[in-house]
């Protein structure tokens, strides 16, 4: 099964590089718009509530300008979830909304203990072309039961001293779901 993905990505990726091969050698014009500044952002973000439920997010992501036309960014993002339904706090029983989507708790208080990681990759690449920019971004995202790519395309065309835009984009996903039951 890996080595389909392997496969499958290694295809997307030669037709991705092809087309924008063909797109770039067919269009020609001024370089006018600006590109997103280089860039290093760090974040932390969370969320917590009176259901025994936190969230946490952290990531980082860098833009880079390879080319007075030309930059690249990348992210990383880590989702860390305690629960994925609301935990009842009712004594008698004290089960989830979804008996399978968390685990059960004993005791009062106990620290966060993470029962989804979902990690996020994020690669991209902008390319001013004449008064437009193209942008393709590929992501991918997994989990214990769970995997996502997507490809992401995108181009805007601005008018009116760049005022206005008309924009034409395109996204494809392949999600795979592979369903753990657990057994309380």
């Amino acid at each position: 099964m890996l080595q389909g993905q392997k496969a499958a990505v290694a295809g997307v990726a030669k037709n991705f590089i092809l087309f924008l091969l063909i797109f770039l050698s067919f269009y020609t014009g001024d370089f006018a718009q600006l590109l997103p500044a280089n860039e290093t952002q760090v974040s932390f973000s969370g969320y917590f509530d009176d259901f025994s439920v936190s969230v946490l997010y952290p990531s980082i992501s860098l833009t880079k300008h390879i080319s007075e036309t030309t930059s690249i960014n990348g992210r990383y993002l880590v989702d860390m979830i305690t629960a994925a339904s609301i935990r009842s706090n009712s004594p008698s029983p004290k089960v989830d909304v979804v008996t399978s989507a968390s685990g059960r708790r004993s005791g009062e208080y106990e620290p966060p203990a993470f029962d989804e990681v979902r990690h996020e990759f994020n690669l991209g690449f902008a390319q001013l072309l004449g008064s437009g920019l193209l942008t393709l971004d590929g992501l991918y995202s997994t989990e214990s039961d769970y995997t996502s790519s997507t490809l992401i395309g995108n181009f805007t065309q601005y008018f009116a001293e760049n005022n206005t835009s008309l924009q034409l984009g395109v996204v494809r996903s392949w999600d795979k779901v592979f369903p753990k039951t657990k057994n309380w």
